[in-house]
């Protein structure tokens, strides 16, 4: 930018080479930087969620079940927004992205990518722990079913026998 006359071209407009904008620009590497962030969280609950698993706290589950969401909802958000200045970036500057976004959204991908995976591995796990506890639980209702059906099956005591002693 700076060639060597004190500002960069374009500067008291905002616009760089080729009529690129730099406020798009820096609102992109902003939002990028911001979806790095959001996915770097949404990975820590998603381990958080992990362990209280573990401790079979559903209460805990739930809570950080809901912040996964909105995290997922503000980067969902975020892209939209993201998509479009993208696009005038391009636009404004022949089909191309400065680098610092290029590399932005190359670590955003890579994030997001490692975040659906693990979420989906939690996912996965939940589903294996879930049908091995209903295995489990069918199982101690048919040994329940059975104990108490064989209780039901025997006769109830009558009256007390009385012996008569004196025959």
């Amino acid at each position: 930018w700076c060639l060597g006359r004190g500002r960069a071209p374009g500067a008291a407009t905002g616009v760089g080479p080729g009529g690129l904008t730099m406020p798009d620009v820096v609102t992109a590497e902003l939002l990028l930087q911001e979806q790095l962030d959001d996915l770097t969280r949404f990975r820590q609950v998603v381990e958080a969620q992990r362990a209280v698993m573990r401790m079979a706290d559903a209460g805990l589950l739930d809570t950080f079940s809901r912040e996964a969401e909105e995290i997922a909802a503000t980067v969902a958000s975020r892209e939209v927004r993201l998509l479009a200045i993208r696009r005038a970036i391009q636009q404004a500057n022949a089909g191309r992205e400065p680098a610092t976004v290029r590399s932005l959204a190359a670590q955003v991908d890579r994030a997001r990518a490692l975040a659906a995976s693990e979420a989906s591995a939690l996912a996965s796990s939940m589903t294996t722990d879930a049908a091995t506890a209903a295995r489990e639980l069918e199982a101690t209702s048919r040994q329940l079913g059975q104990v108490l059906g064989g209780y039901s099956r025997q006769t109830a005591p009558g009256q007390p026998l009385l012996i008569n002693r004196r025959a």
